[in-house]
């Protein structure tokens, strides 16, 4: 009577699976990966649009942005006025990110005199109230240098996917109408100082 062979797989059969699924693996991380950045950054642009769309209708109310009472920055108290008593977000977006930034930095308010003497090049006697929205990005770093004091930043780096998923710059989105010197069509630029007049 013949003895049954055993059922197993060869030490070389089991190589050449382990070898299949590394490749396969190699081939879909990186596809993960790159969905996984694309999917925060249309989060970060939606939670952005959302954000802007509350601080336009609370302008529309109240003639100004939540400020409270910063010429560097936003205090995050002031954006307690954008949820309570009335609703202009159901809540605050967090960044997709989840960089260092905070929530007085993350969003960069200036309110803006521009007869002011620390603004050069801007039209006297009339006040402008500008906004930033911004996020670091993928790359979790600020391009931007100093967002948070928008629009007197160092250089504007807008990110841009098509130079890569993991590519420097920050999102931004700014206040809608194009001000002054600060923002031209929703798009930044390198120095305040060159930005484009309307």
């Amino acid at each position: 009577m013949r003895t049954p062979r055993p059922c197993a797989f060869t030490l070389i059969e089991l190589l050449i699976v382990v070898a299949i699924i590394s490749v396969l693996a190699a081939i879909a991380v990186p596809n993960f990966l790159t969905a996984q950045v694309r999917a925060k950054v249309a989060r970060a642009e939606s939670d952005m649009h959302e954000l802007g769309t509350g601080l336009e209708a609370y302008y529309t109310d109240h003639a100004s942005y939540p400020l409270e009472d910063g010429y560097w920055g936003v205090d995050f108290k002031a954006f307690v006025r954008l949820t309570t008593p009335v609703k202009y977000l159901s809540s605050m977006p967090i960044d997709a990110f989840n960089t260092r930034m905070t929530p007085d930095t993350d969003i960069g308010f200036y309110n803006i005199g521009t007869g002011s003497t620390r603004m050069t090049g801007a039209t006297p006697n009339t006040d402008r109230d500008v906004y930033v929205i911004a996020s670091y990005g993928p790359d979790l770093s600020d391009d931007t240098h100093y967002i948070m004091y928008f629009p007197r930043t160092n250089n504007a780096c807008p990110y841009d996917i098509s130079n890569g998923v993991m590519s420097r710059g920050d999102i931004y989105r700014l206040s809608p109408s194009t001000v002054g010197m600060w923002a031209a069509n929703f798009r930044a630029a390198a120095n305040p100082r060159n930005w484009p007049n309307p």
